[in-house]
This record gives C-alpha cells, structure tokens and sequence, in this order.
C-alpha cells in the first residue's frame, strides 16, 4: 500500500482506489492463506460484492421479488442479474473450487481450508452433502468484510479531510503512543480519541442503514402497537444513527458524542454507546465487524503516521455529506461518494 501512495504522494488521488486493493489482499490471503501470484486475482471478489450490492438496491430487489420475470426482460435488472451470475462463477472458483483442487486434509492454509476438513467432522456432513452451505458461507462474510471496511475506510478519510482539526488530533495521539512504533491493535486501547473518530464515522457513515431481518418470536407490544409473532422486523439504522433526539451534532463529524469530558472513551455500557449499533447485535449481527473495526484502525493510524491528508489542489473538495443518495451509494451497504485527497510526507515521521 505504501509502495502505491509514494508514487502518488502530493497528487490529487483517489485514495478508495489504493484501500480497496489493500483490503481484497488481505481478504484473499484469509481465504487461501497466500499471496496471489497474480495481482489483479482478488479483483474477481470486488467484481462480486458490487454486483451483489446493486443487486440489492431497494427498486431493484422489490421488483425482484414481486415480479421475478423481469430478469428476462431486456434492460438494466437483466442486465444487473446477468453481471450477479457472471460475477458468481469467478468468485465460485475463487473462494472454494480452485482451493479445493488442491486442499490436503488436516493442513489448512486459510478458511476455505479449514471449513473443507469441517466437512468431514460429525455434526457437519450437511456441508459435505450441499456445497452451497459452504459458498454462502464464503460469500456472506467475505462480501460483509470487504464492502464495510471499504466503506467506512473511505467514509472516515473524507471526514478526515473535511475536518482537519479532528485529523491533527488524531495525529498527536499517534505520536503520543506509538512513538515511531508500528500500530498494533493493543495499541488501539490507549487511543481513545482515535476510537471515537472511528465510532463516529460509523455513526454518521451508517454503511449498513437497514439492520439484517428479524422475525417477531411471539406477539410484542410496542407503544401502543402489536406486532404479531412472525412478522418481519427491519431496524431503521439510520434514522437512529441521525436522530437529532440521540445527538448533538448528528450530520458533524464529531468525535466527541463518544468522549466524556476528560477525553476518556465511554465505555460500552453507555447509553450513548448503545444508541450506535452500525453494524446490528446478537446472532445477525454483521459478521464483518471485527475485520472492519480492526482494518479501519491500522490502516487509519499507519497511514496518518505518515502522511498527512489534504484536500486535492486541483479540484474542489468532496464534502462529507453524508445525506445525499445518489446512484453511487446505494445498495445494501452505503458506498462512499467519489472523492480526491492528497496525502503529503510527515516530516516529524520520515526525519
């Protein structure tokens, strides 16, 4: 990654384009457990998520489901089911065929490895009988790994360059802990404000605005309402995320709604911490929350080691607003609007 930003370094760049090779190599190396020998390999998995995310999209999903006979007709639904189905073949062969070729029992490599050896255990022959578990499986938390951490990556670095007092912060607590030292993730518990710019970008981003279904398991009243056992729930994330009775700056960028008035980090137990569930609770919690969170900080505190960010020179900087809902977020994980920044050697880090 920093091979890439050296040679850009100072330029009007768009920096999503250089998180998101990092985070498919990362997320290729998990699943195979090795480097590819071919660099653009892992691009067949973003190929996928993005199909799969406009698949998603709220008017193409509903005509999918009311009126399936659509994805035969000539136009963009069949065109966006077709481009799904081309995508599946490749990631197919990526995350489960072409590692299975050559898997040997009992030495796992990656996950994909290690959920083949499963096959064979007792209690698992489901898996052995329909490989689809399997694939579902790979898609799923692949797909929740990629598209979040893409998402809220490039989510916090337009903040960041929207709000630059908020990035020196973060910088001097950089300097104040790791003192030259790589980022680790023990480190992450010695910098709570790095944690609240985190946090807070996952509030004001909401990548996942719809939480994952649910299904009443019995009659609940609420405020005055009944809703009966097995309807379906959906959790309007983002209006909780945004509701100006929960914050006091819901549409800023700010740290502090996650801060006490020492600077300390508020613990989990909070109410404020409670009114942010950007990525769900319980059994259907998002499954690509621990890569997210922990990618979001090493990658936010190696590269602000090293560079500070600044808007492009050339064109007009991106705001951070996160209200609009143009074509090129939608989908069921919010993608980030395109954007330029700059990135510019650190002098009190490479002297």
């Amino acid at each position: 990654m920093f091979e890439e930003i050296e040679q850009i370094e100072g330029k009007d760049t768009d920096i999503s384009a250089i998180l998101t090779r990092s985070i498919k190599n990362i997320i290729y190396i998990l699943a195979l457990g090795e480097r590819p020998n071919d660099p653009h390999a892992p691009d067949v998995l973003e190929e996928y998520d993005n199909a799969l995310n406009d698949l998603s999209r709220a008017e193409v999903d509903y005509l999918l489901g009311y009126l399936p006979f659509v994805a035969n007709i000539p136009g963009r639904i069949k065109t966006t089911v077709q481009r799904v189905k081309r995508a599946k073949k490749g990631a197919d062969e990526m995350m489960l065929y072409g590692p299975k070729r050559t898997h040997i029992p009992g030495q796992p490599r990656g996950i994909t490895d290690l959920l083949l050896d499963y096959q064979k255990k007792p209690g698992y022959e489901f898996m052995d009988e329909d490989e689809t578990h399997l694939i579902g499986f790979l898609t799923t938390l692949f797909m929740a790994a990629h598209l979040t951490t893409r998402s809220t990556l490039t989510g916090m670095f337009l903040c960041l360059v929207n709000y630059p007092e908020v990035t020196k912060k973060i910088q001097q607590e950089i300097d104040s802990v790791l003192q030259g030292q790589q980022p680790r993730m023990e480190h992450k518990r010695k910098m709570p404000y790095t944690e609240a710019a985190i946090l807070d970008t996952l509030r004001l981003t909401s990548v996942a605005p719809i939480s994952s279904f649910r299904r009443a398991s019995e009659d609940l009243d609420f405020e005055g309402m009944t809703i009966p056992k097995n309807t379906m729930i959906f959790i309007n994330n983002w209006h909780i995320q945004h509701d100006e009775k929960l914050w006091e700056q819901p549409w800023r960028f700010n740290p502090d709604h996650f801060l006490d008035s020492e600077g300390n980090l508020l613990p989990v137990e909070h109410q404020i911490r409670k009114n942010s569930l950007p990525f769900g609770i319980g059994a259907r919690a998002c499954p690509g929350e621990i890569f997210a969170r922990s990618r979001v900080f090493l990658f936010v505190t190696s590269i602000l080691q090293r560079y500070d960010l600044l808007p492009p020179a050339n064109e007009k900087m991106t705001p951070a607003n996160f209200k609009i809902h143009d074509e090129h977020i939608q989908g069921l994980v919010r993608q980030t609007p395109p954007y330029k920044c700059r990135l510019v050697r650190r002098k009190t880090f490479y002297n």
